[in-house]
C-alpha cells in the first residue's frame, strides 16, 4: 500500500475512504484476502466485522476457520462464544501474551478426582464415585452422573467413558454403546479415535445418528511400538509411538507413513507425552540437580521436541500449549512464526488463596474461552482452581494497525 508522510506519521488515503465504497470492494474479495484486510487498519476491521455480523455469522465462521489453527475446532468446543468471539480470543493468545493478567477467582476442595475437561460452558469433573458438571461461570453443579470411571468426555452427540479396562462410546440420543479394551482415546468434533489393547487405532464417527466404526491403523511389535498419543489436524491423524516414531495418516484411504523419527531413548523413562500443533512433541524427563528448565530441540522438519523435567501434565489448546509441573508451576507457550516462541509462567502457590498448598503438583489443566478472557481450570490432588486470564487489550484494539 502506498503511503505519504503527513506530520511525520504514515498516512493511508484508504483510512478516510467511505465505508460504503469499501464494502462494495470487500464483497468481491475471497475469504483469504478478506481475512488479511482485518489487520490493515481499524476502519477495515470494522467494515469486515459489520459484513460478518450482517450475514448472521456465516462469514465470521468462514474467516475464523480459515484464520485459526485446525479450523478453530478446539477453542470453539471449549466455549459458548460465537465464531467472531472465538477468533478474537485466539488473537489475544497469539499476539498479546505479554499483556496477560492472572487472577485467582475461586477454588474448591475435592476428593479423589481423576480428571477434568471443559466442554462448552461446563467443567466436567471425573471422580472415583461420580461425574459432576459445573457451570464454568458460577462453579455450581448442574448435573451429576452416578458412575465410577477413570475418565469421561463428551461432544455434541457422543460420550466417551473410560473405566479401568474398557472404553465405551455412546450416542447421546440413545443408549447404544460400542466398547473397546484400551486406554487411549481422543474425542474431537464428534469423532473419537481409540487405541485398543492390541495397538489397533479405531475411528468412530457420529454420522446420521449412527456410529460409523473403522480400524485405520495397526502397529506390530513389542513394547517399543506402543502408541502413546494421537493428534488430529484437519484430515490428518498423527500417531506417536514409544520408540519416537511418528506416523501420519491422510485422506479417506488412511495410508500411514513415517513423518518423523525422534530417535530418543528418553521416551522410555517418560510418564507424560503430548503432541501439539501437528506433530510437535512435549514429554517429561526426570529432574536432574533440581532443574525444571524446558529443553527445545528442532527436528529436520522444524518440529519441536521438548523435554521437560518435572512435567506432570500437558494440555494443547489450538496453537497454545499448557504445561503443569510437580512444583505447582504452570507454563503457557505459543509458537508463532518459524522458531519464535512466546510464553508466560506462574505458580499456583503464588496466586492461591493459601500460599501453603499441600500437594501442589498440577494433575490436569483445561481452559474455557469467554468474552475478552480465558478461564483456566487447574487440578491438584485436593483442589480445583479457577483462574481468570485477562489482557490489557480488548477486541476493539487487537489485530489491527494504528492507522
Amino acid at each position: 500500500m502506498d503511503y505519504t508522510i503527513y506530520n511525520e506519521k504514515k498516512y493511508s488515503p484508504w483510512s478516510t475512504c467511505s465505508p460504503d465504497i469499501i464494502i462494495l470492494i470487500f464483497k468481491r474479495l475471497d475469504y483469504k484476502t478478506l481475512l488479511t484486510c482485518l489487520s490493515v487498519c481499524k476502519l477495515w476491521r470494522d467494515v469486515v466485522d459489520f459484513m460478518g455480523q450482517s450475514q448472521g455469522g456465516a462469514l465470521w465462521q468462514k474467516l475464523a476457520e480459515l484464520g485459526m489453527y485446525n479450523k478453530g475446532i478446539t477453542l470453539k468446543e471449549k466455549s459458548t462464544l460465537n465464531w467472531r468471539g472465538v477468533y478474537f480470543n485466539s488473537l489475544l493468545w497469539l499476539d498479546h501474551m505479554d499483556t496477560i493478567n492472572v487472577k485467582l477467582v475461586k477454588s474448591i476442595k475435592i476428593h479423589c478426582v481423576r480428571n477434568i475437561h471443559v466442554y462448552k460452558d461446563n467443567i466436567i469433573v471425573v471422580s472415583v464415585s461420580d461425574v459432576k458438571f459445573y457451570n464454568v461461570h458460577t462453579f455450581e453443579v448442574t448435573k451429576i452422573l452416578r458412575k465410577s470411571c477413570t475418565d469421561y468426555q463428551e461432544s455434541d452427540h457422543i460420550t466417551v467413558e473410560h473405566n479401568e479396562k474398557y472404553l465405551f462410546v455412546r450416542l447421546k440420543h440413545n443408549s447404544t454403546a460400542v466398547s473397546f479394551t484400551g486406554h487411549i482415546f481422543k474425542l474431537i468434533n464428534d469423532c473419537c479415535y481409540i487405541v485398543d489393547d492390541k495397538c489397533v487405532l479405531w475411528r468412530i464417527i457420529c454420522c446420521d445418528n449412527k456410529n460409523e466404526i473403522k480400524s485405520i491403523l495397526r502397529i506390530h511389535g513389542g513394547s517399543e511400538s506402543i502408541i502413546t498419543d494421537i493428534n488430529i489436524y484437519e484430515n490428518d491423524v498423527f500417531v506417536l509411538l514409544r520408540n519416537g516414531i511418528i506416523y501420519r495418516g491422510t485422506g479417506s484411504c488412511w495410508d500411514f507413513e513415517v513423518v518423523c523419527d525422534l530417535n530418543t531413548s528418553d521416551f522410555y523413562k517418560s510418564s507424560v507425552f503430548s503432541m501439539y500443533q501437528m506433530f510437535n512433541v512435549v514429554y517429561s524427563v526426570p529432574m536432574q540437580n533440581g532443574s525444571t528448565s524446558e529443553s527445545d530441540d528442532f527436528s529436520k522438519t522444524d518440529e519441536i521436541l521438548m523435554a521437560c523435567p518435572g512435567l506432570s501434565c500437558a494440555t494443547p489448546h489450538g496453537e497454545i500449549l499448557f504445561l503443569g509441573y510437580e512444583d505447582g508451576k504452570i507454563v503457557i507457550r505459543v509458537r508463532k512464526k518459524s522458531r519464535e516462541i512466546s510464553h508466560m509462567k506462574f505458580n499456583i502457590r503464588d496466586i492461591g488463596d493459601n500460599p501453603i498448598i499441600e500437594h501442589a503438583a498440577i494433575e490436569a489443566i483445561d481452559v474455557c474461552e469467554v468474552n475478552d478472557a480465558h478461564y483456566l481450570f487447574v487440578l491438584t490432588k485436593f483442589k480445583i482452581f479457577k483462574v481468570i486470564l485477562t489482557h490489557a487489550n480488548n477486541h476493539s484494539e487487537i489485530g489491527v494497525n494504528e492507522t
